[in-house]
């Protein structure tokens, strides 16, 4: 869609900026919560081929080479269910015979229900603070909203530690106006369209989550997240969050 000029190399970031298994960690176990300085370590690491013995090897550039950003944001429940779908997916590439949750709104919600019963009362305490562990009890996959929150939390702040320009986008705008949002990355790249707008394929899940949950989940986000997430986020609440 866009036209890559030879000076300019967009790529895209993969930061691993969460916990992968925050439920029955031990005492000072920093996997609960990756601080923004691994953060953007993990940001700007990736992997390239050690040309002497054709082995992958972990390689990391300099930060300085980054001169913009585009932050894309998903709906976090729409998230959350894909993160699911995923799951279902590489479990099934691997034949795992241990995977019992099936590939649909049953499934989903019984993955969440297991993946809520990994936590302690002392881990969620320690994760999230007195009140939010209150509110985490009757939010459905708390676990996954704190992963999701907490890599947003800090995928935001890089643009400002880097003092650099950034520009967010909300998946959804893609499918709402994608011309528009197209043009929008194009100007703020400065990188010219070829107007070949590829299909773009949207698939909300409305009815994963209850609007009780949602109502239940919302109080629990605005409590874990930074106040440019909440801004970020506000679309996706009625009244937004505060």
């Amino acid at each position: 869609v866009l036209v890559p000029r030879r000076a300019v190399s967009v790529s895209f970031g993969g930061c691993e900026g969460h916990c992968r298994k925050c439920y029955n960690f031990l005492p000072g176990d920093d996997r609960i919560e990756v601080g923004f300085g691994i953060f953007l370590c993990m940001c700007s690491s990736g992997f390239s081929i050690d040309k002497s013995t054709g082995r992958k090897v972990r390689s990391e550039y300099d930060t300085s080479h980054v001169k913009k950003v585009v932050h894309i944001i998903r709906n976090p429940f729409d998230n959350i269910v894909v993160n699911f779908h995923f799951h279902y997916k590489n479990k099934l590439h691997r034949k795992d015979k241990a995977w019992k949750f099936s590939y649909n709104l049953k499934g989903f919600r019984e993955w969440c229900a297991y993946r809520d019963s990994k936590y302690t009362p002392e881990d969620l305490v320690r994760l999230y603070g007195e009140e939010a562990a209150q509110i985490a009890k009757d939010v459905m996959c708390h676990g996954e909203i704190f992963q999701y929150v907490q890599w947003h939390n800090n995928a935001l702040r890089v643009a400002k530690h880097l003092k650099i320009p950034q520009l967010i986008i909300h998946y959804e705008d893609f499918h709402n106006d994608k011309q528009e949002t197209i043009a929008k990355l194009s100007n703020f790249l400065r990188l010219p369209m070829n107007h070949h707008f590829p299909d773009f394929y949207y698939d909300p899940y409305p009815d994963h989550f209850k609007e009780v949950e949602v109502i239940t989940a919302k109080r629990f986000i605005a409590l874990l997240s930074r106040q440019e997430v909440k801004d970020a986020l506000s679309q996706y609440f009625h009244g937004g969050l505060y």
